[in-house]
């Protein structure tokens, strides 16, 4: 099976709600509030180190029975810059905290170098068909 690297659109970042160890690098996040400063229509996007996807995504990987996947409640808020850009917030769609637990080159998903994402081929084909069109892939070599 092929391996990919992955960066996914940077669609915001965690706030000060957000409960985050920064005494340690990576920081630490035990409690995620997302604010949204724009969606360009990822099903995954992300904020250094944490990954979200929107419901949908979490359905269709569970459903796929993808590996290294572990999913976490969060909040999500819109920053002034994503109410400047859209008069109307009703169409984003409910998003999940996307914990990736697997190991690289082995589960479906997974991280390197030590929070860069490793996605599986099917997860990249899953994603695709979800929205994946502002991220950035390359083969992962390990």
């Amino acid at each position: 099976m092929k391996y990919y690297l992955v960066e996914p659109e940077v669609a915001g970042s965690y706030d000060d709600d957000s409960q985050v160890d920064r005494s340690v690098h990576p920081p630490i996040v035990s409690h995620l509030n997302f604010s949204f400063d724009d969606w360009l229509g990822d099903a995954i996007v992300q904020s250094f180190p944490v990954y979200v996807v929107t419901e949908q995504a979490q359905h269709e990987i569970r459903k796929a029975g993808l590996s290294g996947a572990v999913f976490d409640d969060m909040e999500v808020s819109l920053s002034g810059m994503f109410e400047q850009l859209h008069s109307d917030s009703n169409w984003l769609p409910r998003f999940v905290w996307l914990k990736p637990e697997g190991v690289a080159d082995k589960d479906d998903f997974g991280t390197v170098q030590p929070t860069t994402l490793v996605l599986s081929e099917r997860a990249v084909d899953l994603f695709t068909r979800l929205g994946f069109n502002h991220a950035e892939i390359e083969p992962y070599v390990p």
